[in-house]
């Protein structure tokens, strides 16, 4: 039987209209599908962002740049339909306590309250944690949660000798505290009236480094006593008698 064609102006017209329609119906799910792309990324981008943050390296406070990078991951989860993954978050001491009151808080529009509760925190053990959180520990437990591969800490610069004898159960960040202890006894930054900045001490230790990396180790080292830290304007670190010995010491180990 011989195909059938349409006779009529009414059914061409009809078949350019449901094509018409496929068309716009075609459009939308494609501009919905870059929609989603952009959703997804934003959320790694925002990820990323945490884990660059740079700290108060010019020793002031840099607490309204993690919270707007916070409010950005914020945004982002919100986007995405993803934000009940916060929930989730494993306990990780007093420094996450802060995280997730920052969290809440932000996602209520109270930011200057946000910037107060993280305000005044001296150096000392909290100081320690809060850095290691954020340059490390909130961008990790994310990634577990959102299924982002972690990337692999920076490479060594050649120029950084490390022990060889390093005993194997040594604490992660020793090297990198043992860097900025050569650093300031480089840098002579023995006393307050030659406390250098973190950032110039960062940049000592490891011209091509992250130095953002050193937060948590300064933060360390202040706790521990070898390193005493001043905020705001003319502020610095500098090495302690303590921690000017073992840099010192360290030094002729290294030359052995």
């Amino acid at each position: 039987m011989p195909k059938r064609y349409p006779d009529s102006d009414q059914e061409l017209t009809a078949i350019k209209d449901r094509d018409r329609e496929e068309r716009r119906a075609q459009d939308e799910r494609d501009a919905e599908g870059r929609r989603s792309d952009r959703q997804a990324q934003r959320i790694p981008e925002a990820v990323d962002a945490l884990r660059r943050y740079p700290g108060p390296l010019d020793d002031r406070t840099g607490d309204e740049v993690w919270l707007g990078r916070l409010a950005n991951l914020l945004d982002a989860l919100k986007d995405a339909g993803k934000l009940h993954l916060l929930e989730k978050l494993p306990n990780r001491g007093d420094a996450r306590r802060f995280t997730h009151r920052s969290l809440e808080l932000l996602a209520k529009g109270k930011r200057q309250q946000a910037v107060a509760l993280l305000e005044d925190v001296g150096p000392g053990k909290l100081d320690a944690e809060l850095a290691q959180e954020r340059n490390a520990d909130l961008a990790d437990d994310l990634c577990r949660l959102l299924g982002i591969a972690i990337p692999e800490p920076p490479a060594r610069h050649p120029s950084v000798a490390v022990n060889d004898d390093r005993p194997a159960d040594a604490e992660p960040s020793s090297e990198r505290k043992h860097e900025i202890l050569l650093a300031l006894l480089r840098l002579r930054a023995g006393a307050p009236r030659c406390s250098v900045s973190r950032l110039r001490a960062a940049r000592k230790a490891d011209a091509e480094g992250n130095a953002a990396s050193y937060n948590g180790p300064i933060a360390s080292l202040v706790h521990e006593g070898l390193v005493q830290s001043k905020k705001g304007p003319g502020g610095g670190i500098w090495l302690t008698a303590k921690g000017k010995a073992l840099a010192e010491h360290l030094t002729s180990s290294r030359r052995e």
